[in-house]
């Protein structure tokens, strides 16, 4: 089903692996939340895409994605 979340703890960089990535929580109710990370170039091509030159602004951003009972992925920017 696809929800729309709030992004927060938005980061950009290495975490826990050797590749760059784009980080952050996704919150879609006040008790359902994910890790997303997204690999540099699929990052830079949503930023691209809606004009975002700084990271912390995506901090509090509305964001669609597609969420189970087991599962949340991340599928775009949402423009509200």
């Amino acid at each position: 089903m696809r929800k729309l979340g709030i992004m927060k703890n938005v980061s950009f960089g290495c975490r826990d692996t050797n590749y760059v990535h784009l980080w952050f929580d996704v919150y879609t109710d006040e008790s359902r939340s994910s890790l997303q990370r997204l690999p540099a170039t699929e990052a830079i091509a949503v930023l691209e895409k809606h004009g975002v030159s700084n990271i912390k602004s995506l901090e509090g951003k509305s964001c669609w994605v597609e969420e189970d009972d087991y599962s949340m992925k991340f599928i775009d920017l949402a423009k509200i």
